[in-house]
């Protein structure tokens, strides 16, 4: 079973708040929280350093002998096939537990790196 987790991108402090943290219920009402931009779910996937990605979360794949600059947003997509995705310049990939990921930022606090 897949754990269910959220965290929060605080706009005034410019904080990022853990779902598992008692500030998160403090910011604002659940009902306002599950319709705002900031609201970012846990994907499911560690990085290699056993950090959680969540959407939002910008990522490069790495592989055994090279990191490969596939540098890209994590989104939750919809249309054509359901899942997590990360949205690069060159398309559109499926995130998967079995290729290997670095979290290099987030897209509130560096999205400088997305261009």
């Amino acid at each position: 079973m897949r754990e269910i987790k959220f965290r929060m991108w605080y706009e005034e402090e410019r904080i990022m708040i853990d779902g598992d943290s008692l500030a998160f219920e403090e910011y604002e009402p659940i009902c306002q929280l599950l319709t705002q931009d900031n609201i970012m779910q846990y994907t499911g996937v560690k990085d290699l350093n056993g950090k959680e990605i969540y959407e939002g979360d910008i990522i490069e794949r790495v592989t055994d002998t090279v990191v490969w600059k596939f540098i890209g947003i994590v989104e939750f997509q919809l249309d054509g096939s359901i899942g997590w995705c990360v949205q690069t310049n060159n398309g559109r990939w499926g995130l998967n537990s079995h290729d290997a990921y670095k979290v290099i930022g987030n897209i509130h606090e560096n999205p400088d790196l997305t261009k």
